[in-house]
Order: structure tokens, then C-alpha cells, then sequence
């Protein structure tokens, strides 16, 4: 979420976390690669739930990009995407996402996404 306090690989800090930390504290690497762990197994097992809700296994890996980068509700903002998704068109959902604000924002993670799209499609 924008304007939301930030850590760490992009760790969003929780309301339990912003009592330890404020802005422009000096976190420990050893927190960080926590919060690195938990994120990403997190976002690992939503993906996971996402790539089965789908029917499509094979997808977890791309799923696993945009919920991390975009959290769990991704699809509530990228409705086409999830759609394409939801019918296995990885080439309409890999060109869907390119027509987005998060496209603008951070490409080269778009790019990361698309190509893990494009693995299902030759697999």
C-alpha cells in the first residue's frame, strides 16, 4: 500500500512493527532476513491457494510474484489479469498486465511476472 512505513526487501511494517520501529530507524539484517522468511513463505502459500483456486498448478510461480509485490488481494485491482488467469490465457493475462499502473511503476517485476507466464504457455 502506498504511504504505508516499508523495510528491509519491502517488508510492510504491521502496526506491532511501528511500535519497535519509526521512520528512519536502523533495522538489524537479522530482522530483515525474518521478515524476508515470513513474506515470502506467506506470499508462497497464497500463491499456492491462488495457483489451485485456478486449476493451474504451474502458475504458482508467477502468482508468487505478483502477490508479493502486490499482496494477497492483487486481483481485486488487476481484474482482467486475474480473469485470463481464471481461464488459463496466459498470453492475454501476460499482456494484460502490461496495461497497468503497476506496469509503470515497476516494469522490470512485470516483466519477471509475464515471463513466468510465458514458461506455462511451453510447458
Amino acid at each position: 500500500q502506498q504511504g504505508s512505513l516499508r523495510a528491509g526487501h519491502g517488508h510492510m511494517l504491521t502496526a506491532k512493527d511501528r511500535k519497535t520501529y519509526s521512520l528512519g530507524d536502523p533495522v538489524s539484517q537479522r530482522q530483515i532476513d525474518r521478515w524476508f522468511a515470513a513474506d515470502t513463505q506467506k506470499a508462497w502459500d497464497i500463491a499456492s491457494r491462488q495457483a489451485r483456486e485456478i486449476g493451474a498448478p504451474a502458475a504458482v510461480a508467477a502468482l508468487f510474484a505478483m502477490v508479493y509485490q502486490n499482496g494477497e488481494t492483487w486481483h481485486l485491482k488487476h481484474k482482467n489479469t486475474w480473469r485470463y488467469m481464471r481461464q488459463n490465457n496466459w498470453q492475454a493475462a501476460a499482456a494484460e498486465a502490461e496495461d497497468s499502473l503497476w506496469f509503470r511503476q515497476t516494469p522490470v517485476r512485470v516483466r519477471d511476472f509475464q515471463r513466468e507466464l510465458q514458461k506455462i504457455c511451453s510447458s
